[in-house]
Parts: structure tokens; C-alpha cells; sequence
């Protein structure tokens, strides 16, 4: 659209708290902004996912006029505990085992199918050069964390009574996965490898070494199928599970609305940006098939969103402010012509004609200038069912699919087929009981 040094930050640690996703927007430390980060001041930030907590969790930070709420980007997102489906599968079907709930964990017995080298965690949980200012810092450096492992008191380091759940940064879920695993008495440890999580959790899976993780949905891992999420409680935060002596927690994780939020001064700095973001929308369905595709696609993000994006115009365009820097919005015109193959017809370049002065119109920038024409000719032969027909095949098979695409459909009628079309009803009960609105006629 126009708009030069424009970066991507990707952020792995995904944050639980919408105030800690707000805060790194604003640089204000709370809600009452008293004070900023001199790091992220005059630095504009959009964050195109942040989890709320609750429905009212961004108004606080609303009413400091520091931010603008862009809206829900049509899905719900939840943190999970998964486990590889195909060891779920097997020892249902041999044991009767329910492997994909939390009260498997509670005894040792998942140790001899859910095993991780001493050696292996040693190395995942050590950052690299590449990721850390020095090398060889742990992801987890928490007081609670043993070489980067927090272990509960009843296992240890050496206990292979224990299983080991993978997770990415304890920034965003230490207390949680804690509380959990206490509250539940859960013979489980966990162990922080930052950016190597998904890789990890692939390369074992193609190994067809099963691996227990903390992720979420949706995300192309959890998408893929290929893994089952672990059911804890469903219970309220803070209360007691049932059946558990002395736990104050161990809930699951519920589902949680995203939305879009910017930077204020976006709104008039950068107009078109904020138009386009304001129209983002997924569906969850969709996003769970873009998840899959991308998982099984061997593509890096970058090379698969370009791939996205040249093949699902139809999906963004809708998103393109009219009149952002040469972006134009289509408008389909459907074309009933007499014929389109005969050359031996009086009538035969009607059709070239009306595509020449198509042409011209979308050239001339002085005409229409935020938006294109498209035309899409259909042969009557100036039949008058042929024509009704017509009309209706182009509204219900191209116009239906692209609805949300195109402002609005126009068709040309050749001069010879309007006394023809009119035999036929064109503005009768009939469109109007197909919900089809009526043609409008061009004479050329």
C-alpha cells in the first residue's frame, strides 16, 4: 500500500497476560501509564494477536488514550498440554490407557513411553550463540529451575520416575505449568528450549519418539493432527479440583478472544494501515486449515505466506482500502452477448468492443479511480431462457463465491436481447426468490 520500512517482528514468547502484550505496545508499565519504557517510546507497535483475558481486560488501557482496539480477529485461541496422537491411539487400543488426560500423569507409568535423553535435555535447554547474548545461558534461569528443568519435590534430576513436558519460555507460562503440576500432584517436569520447541516436537514425531509439549490452537503444530490435547479440570480459577486432596488449582486453560490492537497515533499517522487492519478477519475453521497446510507444506513462514497471499487474492483483497496506493477494488461485470466464437455473425465484435472500452476505462486514472473492471462474457445467442439462464449460472456460481470481493455486479446486455431478456422476467418474482438482486442492464 505503499508504506516503506515496514518490519515484521515475530514474537515467540507468547504472553498470557493481556496486560503484558498492551504494556509492550504502549511502553506504559500499567493501565494508569504513569511512567513509559524509554525503549518503546516513540517506537509504533501493532500487535495483531493479543490474548484477552477476559471481554473488559483492554478497557483499562483504552482510557489512556495510548492505544486503539482494532477488534476480534474472528478466533478463539487456547494454551494446551498435547501428547503424540498415535502413542493416545495405541495404548487406548492395547491397554485401555487414557493417555490424553491429566490423571495418567499422576503415577510414573508414562515414563518408559514418553522418554528424553539426559543428554538431549542438556542440550535443548541451553541457549545458543544465536539466540542469547552468551552462550550457553538456559531459558529457564529461574531460582526454581535445575539446568534449566523445574522438577517438583517429589522428582528429581536423576528420578526417571518422572516425565518431562517441553515448553518454550517460562516468561509466558512458568507459574501456570507450576501450579498445575503441584495442584495435581503431576510426576511431570518441565523444560524450557525456547525456539527449538516446534523443531523438537517435529523431528521426534518423525522419529516416532512420542513427546509431551505446552502449545496452543492455532498453531500449525496442534493443527497438524498429529497430536492430541491432554484434558485437565474445567473448573474456576483459584478453586479447588475434585478429587484432589489440598489442590487450589490445576485448571485447564479456556478459550480466549484475540484481537488486533495499535498504537493511537497509527490512526492518524498511518490511515490506510489502520482501515486494512480493522477488516482482518479469520475464521477459526480457516485459520485451522491455513495451520495444517503450513505444517505439512516444508515451506518457512516467509515462503508460505507469500504463497498464501498469491493464491488467495480473493481472501485479502476485501482487506485493501480503496484508494491506498494503487490498490483497486474490483468491480465483476457480467457480459450477455449473442455470441463470442462466431465470426460469421453481424454481432460478432460486440463482445471485443465492450472488452476494448473496458480497457480504456481501467486505463484512464481520471475514471473510477480506486477500482478496476472485470468482465466475464457468457454466449445467449439472444435466447431468452438461454439469457435468464445465464444470468442466474453467473450470480449463483461466480457471484455467490466472490460476494465479499466485489462491490457490486453489473451486466452488459447487447441491444438486440433486452426485448428478449425483459420476455423473460429479468426483474420478476423469480430472481427475487433466489435472493438474486435485479440485472442491471447496460445497452451497448
Amino acid at each position: 500500500m505503499g508504506y516503506s520500512n515496514v518490519t515484521i517482528a515475530m514474537d515467540d514468547t507468547k504472553v498470557i497476560s493481556t496486560s503484558q502484550s498492551v504494556s509492550q505496545i504502549t511502553g506504559c508499565f500499567n493501565a494508569m501509564c504513569e511512567e513509559k519504557s524509554a525503549q518503546t517510546i516513540w517506537s509504533p507497535s501493532i500487535d495483531a494477536e493479543v490474548w484477552l483475558d477476559d471481554p473488559l481486560s483492554l478497557q483499562p488501557w483504552m482510557e489512556t488514550q495510548e492505544i486503539v482496539d482494532l477488534g476480534p480477529i474472528g478466533i478463539q485461541a487456547r494454551f494446551g498440554w498435547y501428547v503424540s496422537t498415535a502413542l493416545v491411539t495405541t495404548l487406548y487400543s492395547v491397554d485401555g490407557l487414557i493417555v490424553d488426560h491429566w490423571r495418567v500423569l499422576q503415577n510414573s507409568q508414562m515414563t518408559a513411553y514418553l522418554t528424553i535423553s539426559t543428554n538431549e535435555i542438556e542440550v535443548l535447554t541451553t541457549e545458543s550463540a544465536a539466540t542469547a547474548m552468551f552462550k550457553g545461558q538456559r531459558y529457564c534461569d529461574r531460582p526454581e529451575c535445575t539446568n534449566g528443568v523445574y522438577y517438583p519435590p517429589w522428582c528429581t534430576q536423576n528420578n526417571s520416575q518422572c516425565v518431562i513436558l517441553l515448553a518454550d519460555y517460562p516468561e509466558s507460562n512458568f507459574d501456570k505449568l507450576t501450579d498445575q503440576i503441584q495442584s495435581l500432584g503431576l510426576m511431570v517436569g518441565v523444560a524450557w528450549i525456547g525456539p527449538n520447541l516446534k523443531s523438537t516436537v517435529q523431528q521426534r514425531q518423525e522419529k516416532n519418539q512420542p513427546t509431551l509439549f505446552f502449545g496452543w490452537t492455532p498453531d500449525d503444530l496442534t493443527s497438524s493432527g498429529a497430536f492430541s490435547r491432554v484434558a485437565f479440570p474445567s473448573c474456576q480459577e483459584n478453586a479447588a479440583v475434585p478429587d484432589v486432596d489440598g489442590a487450589t488449582g490445576g485448571c485447564d486453560f479456556p478459550w480466549q478472544n484475540v484481537n488486533k490492537v495499535a498504537w493511537r497515533p497509527l490512526v492518524v499517522g498511518a490511515p490506510y494501515i489502520y482501515d486494512l487492519l480493522k477488516d482482518v478477519t479469520f475464521a477459526s475453521s480457516k485459520m485451522d486449515g491455513i495451520m495444517y497446510s503450513y505444517y505439512f507444506s516444508r515451506l518457512n513462514m516467509a515462503e508460505f505466506a507469500c504463497e498464501w497471499v498469491q493464491r488467495n487474492s480473493g481472501t485479502w483483497e476485501p482487506w485493501i482500502p480503496s484508494g491506498s496506493a494503487g490498490i483497486k477494488r474490483t468491480i465483476l461485470l457480467g457480459g450477455l452477448f449473442e455470441t463470442l466464437i462466431d465470426p460469421t455473425s453481424p454481432n460478432s465484435g460486440i463482445e471485443p468492443g465492450a472488452r476494448m472500452a473496458i480497457d480504456a476505462v481501467n486505463a484512464d486514472l481520471n475514471i473510477l479511480p480506486n477500482y478496476k473492471l472485470t468482465l466475464a462474457s457468457m454466449e445467449t445467442g439472444c435466447s431468452p431462457e438461454t439469457s435468464l439462464l445465464s444470468y442466474f449460472k453467473f450470480y449463483e456460481d461466480r457471484g455467490q463465491s466472490l460476494a465479499g470481493n466485489f462491490p457490486f455486479h453489473s451486466g452488459f446486455v447487447w441491444y438486440f436481447c433486452v426485448s428478449a431478456v425483459s420476455k423473460t422476467g429479468f426483474h420478476g418474482n423469480e430472481m427475487q426468490s433466489r435472493g438474486i438482486p435485479p440485472l442491471l442492464l447496460q445497452v451497448l
